[in-house]
């Protein structure tokens, strides 16, 4: 569940603030500054990392105080996972609000593309239920990825190590976005 809000969450207040700044004039104001493009998008990302990171704490908080969640031995290796991915998040979001002008249409189009990504990723089953070909669908998503980094660190305690590949895809889309 955190993966998918997080997700949700990032991509719609990343690409509404991107597109209410276009509406209300900021951006055009910010471009006679020196600040530069790359300056503007990574300060957005660093705001965005940092509602993450509340929400992150939050539902780890939460979810073991309230229903005993273990996370295992390696909550440093979850944590970087979760920021890796609301890294993603919060650049797809920045994307899709630099793309589309109307505020209210980047609420709909993530949630057309937060959704779709969610469900064959395994935020709504565990992947290991579903045949072998969307298994291998679900590393098209870095939910897939996110979530099989989590996997490999809650359930099979493999450490960080075990957890490269899903870190290493998860800065790729990240980097992938941000190039975008």
């Amino acid at each position: 569940n955190l993966v998918m809000y997080l997700f949700l969450n990032l991509l719609m207040f990343g690409g509404a603030s991107v597109a209410q700044e276009r509406r209300s004039g900021v951006l055009r104001r910010l471009a006679v500054t020196p600040a530069t493009r790359r300056d503007l998008v990574l300060g957005k990302l660093v705001g965005l990392e940092l509602l993450a990171a509340a929400q992150i704490a939050f539902f780890l908080a939460a979810g073991q105080l309230l229903f005993g969640v273990d996370v295992g031995d390696s909550l440093a290796g979850v944590v970087l996972v979760l920021l890796l991915f609301s890294w993603v998040a919060a650049s797809v979001g920045v994307l899709l609000g630099s793309l589309v002008r109307a505020e209210e249409q980047v609420v709909g189009r993530g949630l057309l593309v937060a959704l779709p990504m969610a469900a064959p990723g395994g935020c709504w089953w565990p992947l290991e239920v579903v045949p072998r070909f969307l298994q291998v669908a679900a590393l098209l998503t870095p939910t897939g990825w996110a979530l099989t980094g989590l996997h490999q660190l809650i359930t099979f305690g493999s450490g960080v190590a075990g957890a490269a590949t899903a870190i290493a895809m998860l800065a790729a889309f990240g980097a992938a976005a941000n190039a975008a």
